[in-house]
């Protein structure tokens, strides 16, 4: 087996090592991730410097050895340095790229992950509503990663008329069945907010500019969708889901 890797692969963390490295996490769309050094990457003259910032989405060629894996050479096909930049799209950048690290199990393989990822860093600068990107980026991702929460209608009966949602049992429940089963009802959602999600599931991510939404549809969904990560996936708090808060406060 060749100790040598080649993978497109996405900069989920880059952090300095020593005097003159970086250790990366890579979202790679055929290995999952990989936690690599790219030795003298921070140094000004250094062939891998360009390829192994934040935001970067490339082809990375890789020496595996008994440790951790070497970066030995990058083709860069985007540099999102916009995401870097602008102190407003940085949190929603870091929040995709948090999300996807988490969800993603290291020996998970991801390539609808990292297609989702690199879409949204994409679509960023071009979406007017960015609350409603990030909706659709977290029902998508759940959905990539078959964790999903049902809002197709009554999860014991089948009743279209559920309004009720159930974090425990993952998806809507109708009043008769809650009432009968004792289910735990934690959201009374309204009728737009549950045609919201059905629509932000079925449609590609980079529609969701054509979606139109209230603010109230909106902070539902995003208590649903946070209830869901924390039950069902034990995601805790995210520093950059935290500054997001405050900036559409």
């Amino acid at each position: 087996m060749s100790r040598y890797l080649k993978d497109e692969a996405l900069v989920l963390k880059s952090y300095p090592l020593g005097e003159s490295d970086r250790l990366i996490t890579f979202l790679s769309w055929n290995r999952g991730k990989i936690v690599a050094v790219a030795k003298g990457a921070r140094k000004t003259k250094s062939k891998l410097a360009s390829g192994v910032d934040l935001f970067t989405h490339g082809n990375y060629q890789f020496y595996q050895g008994r440790g951790l894996a070497l970066v030995t050479g990058v083709e860069v096909k985007d540099r999102f340095i916009y995401l870097r930049q602008d102190p407003e799209l940085y949190p929603y950048g870091f929040y995709l790229v948090e999300l996807a690290d988490r969800l993603v199990p290291e020996s998970g393989l991801c390539p609808e992950v990292c297609s989702l990822v690199l879409e949204g860093w994409r679509l960023l600068p071009e979406v007017e509503n960015l609350p409603l990107l990030i909706r659709a980026f977290e029902l998508k991702l759940l959905q990539s990663t078959g964790y999903s929460p049902f809002f197709e209608g009554c999860l014991q009966c089948g009743a279209s008329q559920a309004t009720v949602f159930s974090v425990s049992r993952g998806g809507l429940i109708c009043p008769e069945c809650s009432n009968e089963r004792g289910f735990k009802v934690d959201f009374l959602l309204q009728p737009g907010t549950i045609a919201l999600a059905r629509v932000l599931l079925r449609l590609p991510l980079g529609r969701v500019q054509v979606v139109r939404s209230r603010h109230k549809q909106e902070q539902e969904l995003a208590r649903v969708t946070g209830s869901f990560l924390r039950y069902h996936l034990q995601i805790g708090p995210m520093n950059s889901l935290k500054y997001i808060d405050s900036l559409t406060r």
